[in-house]
């Protein structure tokens, strides 16, 4: 990559980081949108097999409250006795034991894919880390000759972490697709801006 020439100011970094990723950054932003993308997919398939695992809960629950009403209605024997077991009681004790065993299943379901979201939110995690360190790095590299004014530092060299880097992206993307937003986004950001300069500026104490 080009180094910037002496007295040439650093490029804002939301620019840069457009720059950036249109070419040298490709790859990386490729691989957290396929992490990210599985991440979603994941939390999905989980929501559906957690529904599932509550939805055989329930069902085992009324067939528990079946044996129950069963055992009340012969006295206190207990559903499966062999003296007392008839058609109906062996087809509500079959079917308690089936779905029992359906409910465990579907819950190790639940579990692992619990396990994979876990697994993928790490690795989303150190993917948005990679990205701000191999952004942050070509930035320096680029910008290692230019002329660095405080008024650049303020405006363009603070670092992001990951989650800014992370706000960045997505906020670009939105604009992206949706061009009508521009003049918004970029209020909103300058809004925060100014909200996050006023909290850094030291606090001053009028002498009287």
């Amino acid at each position: 990559a080009a180094v910037a020439g002496e007295g040439e100011k650093p490029m804002d970094k939301s620019a840069a980081f457009a720059e950036w990723k249109a070419k040298p950054g490709q790859a990386l932003e490729q691989e957290f949108d396929t992490i990210k993308a599985k991440l979603k997919e994941k939390k999905l398939e989980f929501k559906i097999a957690k529904g599932r695992v509550v939805a055989l809960q329930g069902e085992v629950g009324k067939l528990k409250d079946k044996v129950q009403e069963q055992t009340q209605s012969r006295g206190g024997h207990e559903v499966g006795d062999v003296d007392y077991v008839d058609e109906e009681q062996f087809s509500i004790i079959k079917q308690l034991k089936d779905k029992k065993m359906e409910c465990s299943a579907q819950a190790k379901i639940a579990k692992d894919l619990n396990m994979e979201m876990m697994y993928y939110e790490s690795c989303l995690g150190k993917s948005k880390a990679k990205v701000v360190r191999e952004f942050e790095e070509w930035y320096d590299k680029k910008y290692s000759g230019a002329a660095r004014s405080s008024e650049a530092e303020a405006a363009s060299g603070e670092r992001y972490d990951p989650q800014e880097m992370f706000d960045l992206m997505e906020a670009d993307k939105f604009v992206t697709q949706n061009p009508e937003s521009l003049a918004y986004h970029k209020a909103m950001k300058n809004a925060r801006r100014t909200q996050v300069m006023a909290k850094k500026a030291p606090q001053r104490v009028a002498i009287r």
